[in-house]
């Protein structure tokens, strides 16, 4: 079963999806695109094809005056394929979320998705290697009896023609669950409950399973996870949900972007969902870290946090990014001192040898004032198009090297997307300045204190990947 997993993964030649047009299900086709660049494309599989058995003529008996007559024998016709014919039929259902998808292979090695709460389809061809693992998995599957009145309990009915096989049932396999959940995902996009105010789902990755959250316009909430065989239902989030609705009522959804992506190794895909006052918009979402605008970011944190609660006790920690979600900007002196500045308006600073803190809090004008005096200037550029972290080299001949140049290092995010900005030696930069001052204040130095280089520190720095 863990090759069906990775297998559905690989699925191509989808049909473009377009934005969803209700508030039931998100389509996300970056989704898509991230799973089949992930993943080796399948092999084409042939076209079952028709041989004809050898045909018979019988021996002519000796002395047999028609023995040099040429027999006359019936060909055998040869049965047509019909590559319509359907061979796995899979029906994916939990009635509590209002979630009802049908999954439909034929001979042709196509597979169609249907999504019958909006009437979505999407056709994939050239999956005979899918669909041959899929008979295998459902044929290994074992299903239990439907509880009575079970409205989140999965509900799997799949039919296999070539098989004989058919079965409906309670699917309590956890790896089943996921790769079906993720394989319907990838096609359809994500499905959020009727209602949907906003809604979050993300792909799983090493350090939880997918997950999906959603706040409905009647104050509930709705979080569950892709390997749960019976969900939990709708609890009441009233408080909740009304600290979402200044965050959505600020937002200019006409003016956001689609897509907030970059490259980065381990992190899910997500699907966000927004749909409110007379606007519902789908947005993509890859390393929000590294993309996330600060005008999506007081949602995101919010949505972020009910999904916290809900891996609770089911996920690993992730490893701290460099530039952390709730960042909005990060400054790294010459020096390794260290100044960063949290959604909030919090202050904090970092003394060069990386364990003293001071925090101090800005207000929301003052704020305002210091991006834009940063962004009035020339360091800094927008786009951060990847992160990798890169290696520090192992010198082997320290005879030959001399003391490294002063290097500065600057982060902003904004609600036009993430800056940086990298320079050697001091900088006369109006924000740059301001920035020193904060920090120097705040380390109890000089406001006018010149940067020391690293190298002069006889105490280890701590190093910071570059976004």
């Amino acid at each position: 079963m863990l090759g069906l997993l990775l297998l559905m993964l690989g699925c191509t030649e989808k049909t473009a999806p377009a934005l969803p047009t209700t508030a039931a299900t998100a389509v996300m086709t970056a989704e898509a695109t991230a799973a089949t660049s992930a993943v080796a494309r399948p092999a084409e599989t042939l076209v079952p094809t028709f041989t004809p058995p050898p045909t018979v003529v019988p021996r002519a008996a000796a002395g047999d005056e028609t023995a040099s007559a040429p027999q006359e024998s019936a060909l055998p016709t040869a049965t047509p394929v019909d590559f319509n014919q359907v061979i796995v039929e899979l029906s994916y259902e939990i009635p509590g979320l209002g979630l009802d998808r049908v999954l439909i292979g034929d001979m042709a090695n196509r597979i169609i998705f249907l999504d019958k709460a909006t009437g979505r389809q999407v056709e994939y061809s050239n999956q005979g290697g899918v669909l041959l693992e899929l008979r295998q998995a459902l044929a290994a599957a074992e299903l239990q009896p439907l509880p009575d009145g079970c409205q989140f309990c999965v509900q799997i009915q799949y039919e296999l023609s070539l098989d004989g096989l058919d079965e409906a049932g309670w699917l309590p396999d956890e790896v089943l669950l996921a790769s079906v959940e993720n394989f319907m995902s990838i096609a359809l996009g994500a499905h959020f409950p009727n209602g949907t105010a906003v809604g979050l789902r993300r792909s799983a990755t090493a350090y939880a399973p997918a997950h999906t959250i959603a706040f409905t316009d009647d104050g509930s909430l709705y979080a569950w996870l892709a390997t749960e065989s019976e969900i939990g239902g709708p609890v009441p989030a009233a408080e909740q949900f009304q600290r979402l609705a200044p965050e959505l009522d600020a937002l200019k959804l006409a003016e956001l972007s689609d897509n907030y992506v970059i490259s980065c190794p381990g992190s899910p895909v997500e699907s966000l969902f927004i749909n409110w006052g007379e606007s519902a918009r789908a947005f993509n979402i890859v390393c929000p870290e590294f993309s996330l605008t600060s005008d999506l970011l007081p949602l995101y944190l919010q949505l972020n946090a009910a999904a916290a609660d809900k891996l609770t006790g089911v996920a690993l920690e992730r490893p701290q990014a460099a530039f952390s979600l709730d960042q909005l900007l990060s400054y790294r002196r010459s020096d390794g001192a260290r100044l960063n500045l949290s959604y909030g308006g919090q202050l904090v600073a970092i003394g060069i040898d990386g364990t003293n803190r001071y925090t101090s809090t800005l207000a929301i004008a003052q704020v305002e004032e210091l991006f834009a005096t940063m962004l009035a200037g020339d360091l800094l550029q927008p786009g951060i198009s990847s992160f990798i972290p890169t290696p520090t080299p192992v010198v082997t001949d320290t005879a030959a090297v001399s003391a490294p140049p002063l290097s500065s290092s600057l982060v902003l995010r904004t609600a036009d997307g993430l800056y940086e900005a990298r320079w050697s030696g001091p900088s006369s930069d109006a924000g740059i300045v301001q920035l020193d001052t904060f920090l120097n204040e705040l380390l109890g130095l000089p406001a006018s204190a010149a940067p020391v280089p690293e190298a002069a520190s006889s105490q280890p720095v701590e190093a910071t990947p570059t976004p």
